[in-house]
């Protein structure tokens, strides 16, 4: 048999039916803390995520979906877990009418501001989240500017001291706002990020990127040297590489020489982490070529976190509908081995690169009969 073919083809597990039918028979905070026999049976449990570690509680502009809505469709979905982000950028409080996405006024731009992350904050200062576990993520920083970030995050530490565990989703190359202004971050601007990333690195904070490998023009990885450059500048900083570096840019890249580039750097920067959130991955990527990302992702769990990648556009509901999106970025969790599926769809991996799991453990998975 080819070897390509033996690399993509399908494999359809026998509970998959199972996995999306029926209610969710959810997890709660109690599962992850008490010592207790019981196990996540997959036979019987949804394959969603429980720790949806990526989530856009704010939008780029427009009226946001409330927190208290958020909160709703994070339990009504069986998740426990959540990792709060805003946006990093925000359209002009005055933009025209109908302006909620980036991709709605091509002719403004999408700056970066610390306003999202303080709305978040000030909403769980008063409400706080009860039954779920919520995890902050400071999203504002323009690393094109990295002069500026020691002293915001120190205005982070005054209003919310401890709150936030995550920096990002920053954007490295994001091809998406190339009409609003956005340019790729230079290696020499990288250069000057030493001050924010010992800052980071002193506190365990891991740096969410958003970094685009390249585009479907024929330019694959146009862009991999950028991250590469960030990987060996800062070789003790945890780096959380989004989306596989995949965009709405780059649908048709070769998959073998996909994952053949993620396992190498996976090999060589031990604090490369990879998250497989957005549902252009399955539909694009993981859809047409399981078994090769099956086995990536199964050889390198303890490296791979999941989320949707919603964003909370009160004003374009339906389309961006929390319950899809989940469902959607979820498919692959069905494919996993046990060991993969307690480390990203149940979120060992994630709690263990936070430091979480002092406190918090993912169930053990039942043992199949």
């Amino acid at each position: 048999m080819n070897v390509c073919r033996l690399l993509f083809r399908s494999a359809v597990p026998a509970t998959l039916a199972m996995a999306f039918s029926g209610a969710a028979v959810g997890l709660t905070l109690e599962d992850y803390t008490n010592p207790s026999p019981a196990c996540f049976n997959r036979a019987t449990q949804p394959h969603l995520t429980v720790a949806d570690t990526h989530i856009h509680f704010r939008p780029f502009g427009g009226e946001s979906v409330s927190y208290h809505d958020m909160l709703k469709l994070m339990a009504d979905n069986g998740v426990v877990f959540g990792g709060v982000m805003g946006i990093g950028q925000r359209l002009p409080w005055d933009a025209r009418p109908g302006c909620d996405s980036y991709q709605d006024c091509r002719d403004l731009p999408a700056n970066p501001t610390i306003k999202n992350d303080f709305v978040n904050a000030a909403n769980f200062a008063e409400f706080k989240s009860p039954g779920r576990q919520l995890v902050f993520s400071m999203t504002f920083p323009d690393l094109a500017r990295p002069a500026e970030i020691p002293a915001l995050i120190a205005l982070y530490d005054k209003e919310y001291p401890g709150l936030f565990k995550l920096m990002g989703e920053a954007n490295v190359v994001k091809q998406a706002l190339f009409p609003n202004g956005h340019v790729p971050v230079t290696t020499a601007q990288i250069d000057q990020w030493a001050d924010f990333m010992k800052i980071l690195r002193e506190r365990n904070i891991p740096l969410a990127l958003h970094s685009d490998l390249g585009n479907d023009t024929g330019e694959p990885t146009k862009y991999r040297l950028l991250l590469e450059h960030v990987l060996r500048t800062y070789p003790d900083n945890k780096i959380i590489w989004l989306h596989l570096g995949m965009s709405s840019q780059q649908v048709a890249m070769d998959p073998l020489n996909h994952i053949l580039l993620l396992q190498g750097m996976l090999d060589r920067f031990p604090n490369l982490y990879l998250d497989i959130s957005w549902g252009v991955l399955e539909q694009n990527y993981f859809s047409k070529y399981r078994q090769g990302y099956v086995d990536f992702i199964n050889r390198n769990s303890s490296r791979i976190i999941t989320g949707s990648d919603y964003v909370a556009y009160k004003n374009k509901q339906p389309a961006y509908n929390y319950a899809d999106e989940l469902k959607t970025s979820s498919a692959m969790n069905a494919y996993l081995n046990n060991d993969a599926f307690r480390n990203i769809a149940l979120g060992q991996t994630y709690l263990t690169l936070l430091g979480m799991n002092a406190t918090y453990n993912a169930p053990q998975i039942c043992p199949s009969r």
